[in-house]
Parts: structure tokens; sequence; C-alpha cells
């Protein structure tokens, strides 16, 4: 299963909500901005045009699919709000979001890893989970 089929099943899991809550959506997409590498030595500086090229296409696939999913919460009469936003931890952002838009509860994919790849993957949902106290629903 990929990262887009796990995002549509919880895009479809809040739209039922939303329309069983009669409530909106706000749907954000987090460009994750890359940081420079620190070694002992000091910073590695990243080639200043493949970050540039790297920021548009992440900008503009992100676009896309807030687009996407405005149109299908629209297509089943939820109303539907997007966010792009660009920063290096995304569950920073999806934690500000809920709390500055006063979200009932967050909806977010789990791509479900375990073991090692977990650890070193890290999981944003895990993140958002430690790091908000609103209600979150995780769908796999």
């Amino acid at each position: 299963m990929t990262a887009r089929s796990f995002g549509k099943k919880a895009l479809a899991s809040a739209i039922d909500l939303a329309k069983l809550a009669r409530a909106s959506l706000v749907v954000i997409h987090v460009v994750e901005r890359i940081e420079p590498i620190l070694f002992a030595d000091g910073y590695i500086p990243a080639d200043a045009q493949w970050m540039a090229n790297y920021d548009k296409n992440a900008r503009r696939r992100g676009n896309r699919h807030l687009r996407k999913a405005a149109a299908t919460a629209k297509s089943t009469g939820v109303r539907c709000t997007t966010r792009l936003v660009r920063l290096s931890q995304p569950h920073h952002a999806i934690v500000a979001t809920a709390r500055g838009r006063n979200c009932d509860v967050i909806v977010m994919a789990s791509h479900g890893r375990r073991g090692v790849s977990a650890l070193l993957l890290g999981s944003e949902t895990t993140k958002v989970l430690t790091h908000c106290k609103r209600p979150v629903l995780v769908v796999r």
C-alpha cells in the first residue's frame, strides 16, 4: 500500500466523521524542510539548486494533494479548508494547526512501521499523540 492510499483512507474517515458531526475539515499537508547535516567539523552545506528544486516540487505535490482533498470533501457536501506548511518537524505544524483552528479531533494516517524502521524513521503520528491533548484518530 502506498503513502497516497494511506492518506486517502484517512481522508475518507475524516469526511465520514465530519458528515456525522456536521463539521468542517481542515486538511494540512506538511512539506518537510530538509536541514543541513551537522558533523563534528561543522555544517555540510546542501546544494542550493537541489534544495530549491526539492522544495518547489514538494510544494507543487502538496498543493495538488490539497486540491484533490478539498474537491473530494466538497463532492460529499463537507466544507474543507486546506493549509500547506513548510517545517522540518511536521508534528509541530499538525499540533499548532489543531490548536489554532480549534479542531475537535485530528485524523491521521499511519504506515504501521515496526521495529528498526520505526525507530530510524520515527513516527509523526506518535509525535502528534505525545505532543497534543486533542483526540487523535489513527487510520491504517
